[in-house]
């Protein structure tokens, strides 16, 4: 997913997003949701699409609560990559 990022494929990075999440959410992996999350939020400010939801503030959320502070910094650097 985050290769196809790097190349700007936003399209096909969310449609592998999307496939991914309900695998992520039904195997209840809540660290890969959380950097799901975010990348998703990324792909659709990139691509202009409104969401109801705030995917990367969600993703944040749950990195936050499960005190993964290493994968926060990562995340919020690929947040300043990449969001265009």
């Amino acid at each position: 997913i985050l290769m196809l990022m790097k190349e700007n494929l936003d399209n096909e990075a969310l449609a592998e997003i999307e496939k991914a999440l309900p695998l992520v959410k039904s195997y209840k992996i809540a660290l890969y949701l959380g950097v799901l999350y975010i990348r998703k939020g990324i792909c659709l400010h990139n691509l202009k699409i409104h969401s109801e939801i705030d995917f990367i503030q969600k993703g944040i959320t749950l990195l936050e609560i499960l005190e993964e502070d290493q994968v926060l910094e990562l995340v919020q650097k690929e947040i300043e990559k990449y969001k265009r």
